[in-house]
C-alpha cells in the first residue's frame, strides 16, 4: 500500500522470521530491517519513529484494532447466531478487534483466547484478576507478549467488561 501512494514503508522483524516472509514484504514494496529478538525490534521502530514517521504497532494500535474488528462483523454477518468463537490470541490486537465487534453486535456470545500451552500469559493475567508477567517456555514462534498490558483491558473492554471471557492454554 505504501508503494502505491508513493510512502516509504520500512518494516522490521525479528532475523528468526522465515525467509518467504521477508521477501512476500519486499515484494509488497517493503524495506525489510532484521533484529536479534521482539524486544529489539520494538527498540528499533522507537528509533526510527520520528516527528515525520508514524510507528504503526503490529497489535497494540487503535487502528489496527479496529482494521481486524471487520473480521468479527463479517463473522456475525454470515453467522448471526453464533455463540462461540475461538481466536488465536499473540500480542492481543487481533482478538481485541474481532472480540469487541462480536461483543457489540451479539453480546451473549462468548470469545475464547487460545494460547500455546507454555506462553498463555492472558490466561495467567485473566485467572489473576490483572496483569502478570511470565517467561515463556513454549518452542512455538508466536507474537505473544510475556506481559498482558494493563491498558489491553481498556481498550478491549464494553462497558467495563473484557471483550475476552476465557482464556484456554493448548499443547
Amino acid at each position: 500500500m505504501g508503494s502505491e501512494l508513493g510512502v516509504a514503508i520500512t518494516v522490521v522483524m525479528p532475523e528468526s522470521t522465515p525467509a518467504n516472509c521477508i521477501e512476500a514484504t519486499r515484494g509488497y514494496g517493503a524495506s525489510v530491517e532484521l533484529a536479534p529478538g521482539f524486544t529489539a525490534v520494538f527498540e528499533r521502530v522507537d528509533g526510527l519513529a520520528t516527528a515525520s514517521v508514524a510507528k504503526v504497532h503490529p497489535f497494540d494500535e487503535h487502528a489496527m484494532m479496529a482494521g481486524n474488528g471487520t473480521l468479527g462483523l463479517e463473522l456475525v454477518e454470515d453467522v448471526p447466531e453464533v455463540t462461540d468463537v475461538l481466536i488465536s490470541v499473540g500480542g492481543g490486537g487481533f482478538i481485541t478487534g474481532v472480540g469487541s465487534v462480536i461483543h457489540v453486535l451479539r453480546p451473549e456470545a462468548r470469545i475464547w483466547a487460545v494460547e500455546t500451552d507454555g506462553a498463555q500469559v492472558l490466561h495467567d493475567s485473566l485467572a489473576a484478576g490483572g496483569p502478570v508477567t511470565m517467561t515463556p517456555t513454549s518452542l512455538a514462534k508466536t507474537l505473544g507478549s510475556s506481559r498482558v498490558e494493563a491498558r489491553l483491558d481498556r481498550r478491549s473492554s464494553r462497558q467495563g467488561q473484557p471483550s475476552v471471557d476465557r482464556a484456554r492454554p493448548t499443547p
